[in-house]
């Protein structure tokens, strides 16, 4: 959890862990099954289908771990996103 908004992650389908950038919040998830691993290949979709293509950027490994990269403006939305696809069980505010 980073800044005013707390999560909980589907902990059965992902991994997940995240750091402040200079620039934004680096991710690194890591799937734990064949449907988690479709599943953030619909985010990604989700995400290189708008028209603001430098708001996240995906990298996959060989070992199918992803690396994404999120600007600060586009955080809530990518979780809310996860959030679509299942792969957070929990959002909500801080206060």
């Amino acid at each position: 959890m980073i800044g005013k908004i707390k999560y909980e992650m589907n902990e059965n389908v992902v991994f997940m862990s995240e750091k402040e950038r200079e620039d934004g919040i680096d991710i690194m998830l890591k799937p734990k099954n064949e449907e988690a691993v479709k599943k953030l290949h619909e985010v990604r979709n989700f995400f290189e289908r708008d028209k603001v293509y430098t708001d996240v950027l995906f990298y996959t490994y060989e070992d199918k771990q992803v690396q994404v990269i999120v600007r600060d403006d586009s955080y809530v939305v990518l979780l809310a996103a996860m959030f679509r696809w299942q792969l957070i069980k929990k959002l909500e505010w801080n206060e």
